[in-house]
């Protein structure tokens, strides 16, 4: 048909927004990338004799009868978004051709083109929201593909649209004699007279008490979006019977038990008994006229919240849920941002349950006009939501779980699906019986899980730890045992000296089950010492050798030792203190351990304030050693690095485990741990095979990573490992890589996994021998394959318990139901799920302890004793990331009325009563704690914390000045008091490597982690740097001044302003990207003429080229500095070179041709100081023009009078140099930022540069007039415009 011109539509009518059309514009708006989900389509299979025009003219017919399909929807410019009605419009219609094609042929280029209509966006604000293409297929069939937009209509619209359009096309097109449409306008009437705010108050209701949303999709990739898959299960047809009889006898609607049902299988998912997910309603009020034949959206999206107790029965949960529903009828108006805004937890829910009641439309086969058959229809659609289950009534209760696959996987919807059918059976099945026994594990998985999974029985030898130790120093005596630095001990002399202080050990009461506390540096004394202990039937209390004085008090009060190995007596004074070596050998008798007797005590933090001792027995920890040496092979060639502070649970294998192997321990030096260039040349230097990392300590590692070619096996624990830490280490070593999971509890490890390339998971692994594993939920019942629950262990490995708290180690020990009698369960408190193939995946923590570097921290310990300090009424810590990577203690306190306890003075109070890994890095003061609906401590809504590290003084020298931005830059601070501790600042272990790294990089010094612990200021490391003749200090008067000298990125130069000094750039190191060097190029102030602009740009690129040979090269010049960056990029591509980046900070070609004198210079320089050029004649006014460069200069103590005199001399050459200097031209692109100033100067316009460049001038305006160009915060802005620019994608994982 050809069809008649049509005039430009006018304007019918303009109607807000319904509550789901906001939110579905919001959508379209926001992700405007890929498939928009709200794309809807509909396929009509037709057959005969098809008039193609008169179908065209229903379609048009159909448009006009309804507004909705022919409006656009405006937002710019408007407070509120509108839907403007439109007169008329065409809607576009496509005929094509398939019908000489083959079926197949046909099919397939119908699919292609369906697909690329579902892909081709609507643009709302202008396009018809509908669009049709008409199929010519093969025998005489058509199919018509119809696109529209979910806006303008919903499931119950699409009905009554097909229905009309066919009888439109029966009328051929005439709609005379048909039943007037009601006006959308009408419906938003309605709407508008609702009483909203007791709706919102019903709502309010129902969600109270909701603390977090209910999740099922991880993150997703930004800016992605594609198709959701599906899956589709039916119930089976005499189910579905017996679930219609039941609810229709109780008084329940069908869709109130599928509702409960996906509450209760987003409980199993989630491990939780209170849930929020998303239900649609129709939203057409039955008093409306015509309501149910208008073509709109009325449907909406609302929150059904399903809450339970295990005690309650299925048919409490369903009465509560359906006299719920049937309260909030009334107020399913409410739009589900508002509702959700009110709760104000953000998105409530990213589930979706549509329980289909639309009206059926024309059945298949029906007859049209002219001898044409409608055959078949088939509609598809999706929600932006990770997972929408549909139902879909019948005889056989039908679901469709759509899922998108980039948030949730196969085998989760695969899960869900099969969850709901084994609940929906049960809650038909058994409505009376508690919900506590309604579960989706079936008999097989039950198997998996208590028995298959746990299969892990295996024969081990009924001896102690000392009986193996003593066992391989008999058989090879001569081997090396022990290498501490530069001696070593061989197994029999390793073994002699324990023996001779076991005995002493023995004289000062040491025995089985008896304690020896022992506080020794890591030495080869340290390993020594607790042989000794295990050779004189004690077990050993390790203590740190820096524990503050109270600490080590409540440890030694707890735990009771009968005496203690020292070198520091003077700390022990209540106790008998042995050093490891003495003359004495006392005649005792020796009394060997049993395995159930104690081999050591391990504190952990306690939740109660109080530290915990774990007494682990022999038995326990040979178990757990004879598995390791099973699985990993250690031979008498290994060397294990010994790093874990023995205070942990990991040192105990680094320990025992080469002593029992024939192999030899490696000892790292005293804090040498937290150094990971100590530890590679370490590995290399003694060619170590074996080491283990905190997986935190593993990132650091792999920074800048040395060749470890001895390097074989490498043991993770402590922490989650990430993929992206094991891609890394799998790219940069061909060693081994080993996850292993456990609490001390449990005797070090009871899980592992080793890491392959084939598989993307990083689980904790499965079970080690004789050890069991249990996901449980709050009954202690086993939940399915997939489901969270608390992880339980059972097995040889668990602990005798905590030393002298009965009451406790019964909480956390409590009597396995799965295994023989008397035998325990360990309640880990961690929450973990099973994987289909046994492998176990650890999901985060039910309460408050959290891992900080691998390090268990129990909150509720460190908050008990900022509760302590003096002015305190309330306190709150929590773990902050607010940097990727970086976790870090926050303390918050509330001060007791009339008080104000300073954060420094609290944070040392805390300090003399914890460990160091136990104090916050930060203390904030609050008015109040931020509680929840249920008057909960609400962790999420403490603020960011406050630092204190900026207050004090001035640096006094640019050591100092750029010691003060690394330690800012490293603790992401504004700035940083010269006086402040890194430490005290909030700084810890894997921060001080960082810190040490760019230290000794830029300084060329000796400077290490133990360097910030002796010097943690940045005035004390100054002094240190200053006194230290091999290091390379800071010449402030260089001609090139290093800034900062490591990373891997092309460096960024930075030329000198007219004073010839570039200690303005050290502002660029806050926000600069820290793997870019950054120099700072300067004039000789002992040359009285630097020369012409042109000059000193070539000496300039010599001192460029003497850093980086070759390009890329990044330019960067503020004023005078910015026509030397535009020159020298000249002239290194006229070397050939490439200039990556050429950046000017308000920098402009003059707009004079005739050089300028020096008293013009002058007068422009001093303009507003009270000098003028003659000045510079007199002894007085040269003085006073001195006087005032000096104080612009700052406060150094390089700035002295000698020096701001040769600064006004460069400064007077420089301007008479610049106003005589012509630009040439760069090719490429500038990066260009603008003061504020430059608006009141037509002669300062960045166009200026226009002759000069080839490519765009990109301009960046700056909150700053000129002589602020390099303040701090302009320069955080430079820094980030910069890196902008040049940024290339890092490496998924790079930590950096």
């Amino acid at each position: 048909m050809s069809a008649p011109l049509m005039s430009a539509p006018r304007i019918e009518d303009i109607l807000p927004l319904a509550p789901l059309q906001q939110g579905l514009l919001f959508h379209a708006l926001h992700d405007t990338d890929g498939l928009d989900f709200y794309t809807v389509q509909v396929a009509v299979d037709l057959y005969g004799e098809l008039g193609v025009d008169a179908l065209q003219d229903a379609v048009q017919a159909l448009v006009r009868r309804h507004a909705g399909l022919r409006s656009v929807f405006v937002h710019e410019g408007l407070d509120q978004p509108v839907q403007v009605v439109l007169d008329h419009v065409e809607v576009p219609w496509e005929v094509v051709d398939c019908s000489t094609l083959s079926v197949a042929e046909a099919e397939a280029r119908f699919a292609e083109r369906y697909d690329a209509e579902r892909l081709r966006r609507f643009a709302l604000h202008e396009d018809v929201p509908l669009r049709c293409v008409l199929f010519r297929m093969p025998f005489k069939d058509f199919r018509l593909a119809v696109t529209v937009h979910h806006i303008v209509l919903d499931g119950w619209s699409l009905p009554v649209l097909l229905d009309e359009l066919f009888e439109l096309y029966d009328r051929h097109g005439d709609e005379k004699g048909m039943a007037p449409v009601a006006p959308y306008r009408d419906y938003l009437a309605w709407l508008d007279a609702r009483d909203h705010e007791v709706s919102r108050k019903a709502w309010d209701e129902v969600l109270h008490g909701v603390t977090e949303p209910t999740l099922v999709g991880g993150p997703g990739r930004p800016g992605e979006q594609v198709p959701p898959a599906q899956l589709k299960v039916k119930l089976g047809e005499e189910l579905t019977g017996r679930l219609a009889e039941l609810a229709r006898d109780r008084g329940w609607t069908v869709n109130t038990v599928v509702q409960a049902a996906w509450g209760l299988t987003l409980g199993v998912h989630t491990g939780r008994t209170d849930v929020v997910f998303g239900g649609t309603v129709s939203g057409r009020p039955p008093e409306l006229p015509g309501v149910e034949r208008m073509i709109g959206l009325f449907i909406n999206t609302l929150p059904v919240r399903v809450g339970w107790s295990p005690d309650d029965t299925a048919a409490h949960l369903l009465d509560a849920l359906q006299a719920q529903q049937t309260g909030l009828m009334e107020h399913q108006h409410v739009g589900l941002a508002e509702i959700q805004g009110r709760v104000g937890r953000g998105p409530l829910f990213d589930t979706t349950l549509v329980f289909e009641n639309y009206p059926s439309g024309d059945d298949d086969n029906t007859e049209l006009a002219g001898g044409a058959f409608l055959i078949d229809v088939e509609a598809r659609d999706a929600t932006h939501y990770p997972v929408t289950l549909i139902g879909v009534p019948g005889p056989n209760l039908a679901f469709r779980l759509d899922h998108r696959p980039d948030l949730v996987d196969a085998a989760t919807a695969r899960r869900l699906t099969t969850w709901l059918l084994r609940v929906l059976t049960d809650l038909v099945e058994h409505p009376d019986r508690p919900l506590a026994a309604i579960t989706p594990l079936d008999d097989a998985d039950r198997d998996r899980v208590l028995r298959e999974w746990n299969s892990t029985d295996t024969p081990v030898e009924d001896v102690t730890l000392t009986d193996l130790l003593d066992r391989q120093a008999d058989s090879s005596p001569h081997a090396t045992a022990v290498v501490d630095h530069d001696r070593a001990l061989d197994y029999a002399e390793l073994h002699a000296r324990a023996d001779r202080l076991a005995r002493r050990l023995v004289a000062a009461g040491a025995g089985p089950d008896a304690l020896v506390a022992v506080s020794l540096p890591r030495s080869a004394d340290l390993v020594v010492a607790l042989l000794a202990v295990l050779k004189s039937g004690a077990a050993y209390l390790p203590l740190d050798t820096d524990l503050p004085s109270r600490r080590r008090a409540v440890l030694l009060a707890g735990a009771r030792p009968v005496c203690v190995v020292t070198d520091d007596a003077a700390a022990f004074p209540d106790l008998p203190a042995l050093p490891v070596h003495g003359s004495d050998v006392p005649d005792v008798t020796v009394s060997r351990a049993q395995p159930d007797d104690l081999a050591y005590v391990i504190h952990t933090s306690g939740s109660t304030g109080t530290p915990k001792g774990v007494g682990v027995p022999h038995r326990g920890i040979v178990n757990r050693l004879l598995w390791m040496q099973d699985r990993y092979r250690l031979g008498a060639d290994d060397r294990v690095l010994l790093k874990t502070p023995y205070t942990f649970d990991v040192s105990v294998w680094e320990f025992f485990w080469p002593l029992i192997t024939g192999a030899a321990i490696v000892v790292a030096k005293p804090d040498g741990h937290r150094d990971p260039a100590y530890l590679a040349r370490t590995i290399n230097d003694h060619g170590v095979t074996t080491v283990h990392f905190v997986p935190s300590m593993l990132d650091a590692f792999l920074v800048e990573p040395l060749a470890c070619p001895t390097l074989r096996r490498v043991v993770c624990s402590g922490e989650a490992l990430l993929p992206a830490t094991r891609d890394r280490f799998r790219r940069t070593y061909g060693a081994e890589l080993h996850n292993l999971y456990g609490p001390t509890e449990a005797s070090v490890d009871v899980t592992a996994w080793r890491c392959d390339a084939d598989d993307p998971r990083v689980p904790i692994g499965k079970p080690v021998w004789n050890t069991r594993a249990y996901v449980l939920d709050a009954r202690l019942a086993p939940v399915p394959p997939g489901a969270p629950g608390e992880l339980y262990l059972a097995g040889v490995q668990l602990a005798r318990g905590y030393l002298g708290r009965p009451g406790v180690t019964a909480t956390r020990f409590v009597a396995d139901p799965y295994g023989s009698p008397g035998s325990r369960l360990y309640r880990t408190g961690d929450l973990a799920r099973w994987d289909d193939d046994g492998a176990l995946v650890y999901l985060g923590r039910v309460d408050d302890q959290v891992k900080i570097r691998g390090v268990r921290v129990e909150l509720g310990e460190v908050e008990a004793a900022v509760a302590r300090c003096a002015g305190v009424a309330h306190a709150a810590v929590a773990v902050r990331e607010d940097v990727p990577g970086d976790q870090r203690l926050a303390a918050y306190y509330v001060p007791e009325p009339g008080a104000g306890p300073d954060a420094d003075a609290l944070r040392d109070q805390v300090t003399a009563e914890l460990p160091a890994h136990l104090v916050p890095g930060t203390f904030t003061e609050l008015d109040a704690l931020p509680l929840n609906a249920n008057g909960k401590l609400d962790r999420r809504a403490l603020p960011a914390p406050r630092s204190t590290a900026t207050a004090g003084r001035a640096p006094r020298n640019l050591t100092e000045d750029l010691l003060c931005r690394m330690f800012a830059e490293v603790l992401r601070v504004a700035e940083f008091d010269p006086d402040r501790g890194f430490f005290a600042a909030g700084g810890h272990s894997l921060l001080a490597v960082t810190l040490a790294d760019r230290v000794k990089a830029r300084f060329d010094a000796d400077v290490t982690v133990r360097t910030l612990f002796e010097a943690p200021s940045p005035a004390e490391l100054a002094r240190r740097l200053d006194g230290d003749p091999a290091a390379t200090g800071v010449d402030a008067l260089g001609a090139v001044l290093p800034l900062r000298v490591g990373g891997d990125a092309p460096p960024l130069f930075c030329l000198h302003p007219a004073s010839g000094l570039s200690w303005c750039y050290t502002g660029l190191l806050g926000a600069l990207d820290p793997d870019v060097p950054l120099y700072g190029l300067q004039a000789d102030l002992a040359v009285a003429d630097p020369g012409t602009i042109a000059q000193q740009a070539a000496r300039f690129v010599g001192h460029i080229r003497t850093v980086a040979p070759h390009g890329p090269y990044r330019l960067l010049g503020w004023s005078m500095g910015g026509h030397l960056a535009h020159e020298a990029a000249v002239l290194l591509q006229e070397e050939g070179e490439e200039v990556e980046l050429l950046a000017l900070l308000d920098s402009y070609p003059r707009a004079g041709t005739a050089p300028l004198t020096t008293e013009e210079v002058f007068a422009d320089a001093f303009a507003g100081t009270g000098l003028s050029p003659g000045d510079l004649a007199t002894p007085e006014g040269h003085a006073r023009a001195v006087a005032v460069v000096r104080t612009e200069l700052g406060g150094y103590d390089q700035t002295t009078d000698d020096l701001a005199r040769a600064v006004l001399a460069a400064y007077l050459a420089n301007g008479r140099a610049l106003s005589a200097h012509a630009p040439r031209r760069f090719d490429g692109d500038l990066l260009f930022f603008r003061a504020t100033d430059a608006a009141d100067h037509p002669e300062r316009d960045p166009g200026r540069w226009a002759p000069h460049v080839t490519g765009a001038i990109r301009v960046h305006d700056v909150p700053a007039p000129h002589e602020e160009m390099t303040r701090r915060d302009v320069l955080d802005e430079v820094a980030k415009a910069v890196d902008a620019a040049v940024a290339k994608p890092r490496p998924e994982g790079d930590p950096r």
